[in-house]
């Protein structure tokens, strides 16, 4: 796979990342494998098992919560599939892709191998992890408003 110096930089701007020598991020990487997606493909199922972690290089990925709501859409820089990093249980979101896209997928046991040698990974990952739960809490926060709202003009208008 082909890491290169721009997509380490746009890495380590990021929290996942930012505390892992750069030389230890091309490692981990490296381990991985770069795919590449198609816009209006499914990169993670909700409820699947899959338990990689993607990294995405280039394009835009559309996160949602099957029969409820779109949470939010990711870019370069960012991952995808990290909660399962940390919970091992099943998909809690389908993750999209909304135009082209290429990801590093890293499989679960090497990024946990990492984490263990590692400790601002594991930090990394944490901070990752709980902004994408506030995103996920914000999200369901608004939609619970727009409920209270349709609820109310349904009272309104009910004979």
């Amino acid at each position: 796979m082909s890491v290169t110096p721009e997509t380490i930089a746009i890495l380590k701007d990021k929290d996942l990342f930012s505390r892992v020598p750069e030389e230890d991020l091309y490692k981990l990487l490296q381990s991985g494998e770069e795919k590449q997606y198609p816009a209006g493909a499914r990169i993670i199922r909700q409820d699947d098992l899959n338990n990689n972690l993607y990294v995405i290089v280039d394009g835009r990925v559309e996160i949602d919560i099957e029969s409820v709501s779109k949470i939010t859409t990711r870019g370069p820089g960012h991952v995808i599939g990290e909660m399962s990093m940390i919970s091992e249980a099943p998909r809690s979101a389908n993750c999209n892709a909304v135009t082209d896209v290429t990801v590093f997928q890293i499989n679960h046991t090497v990024f946990r191998r990492y984490m263990e040698t590692l400790p601002g990974l594991a930090v990394g990952l944490l901070y990752e992890t709980v902004r994408h739960l506030d995103d996920t809490v914000d999200e369901l926060y608004r939609m619970s408003r727009k409920i209270r709202e349709l609820e109310g003009l349904l009272e309104h208008y009910q004979v």
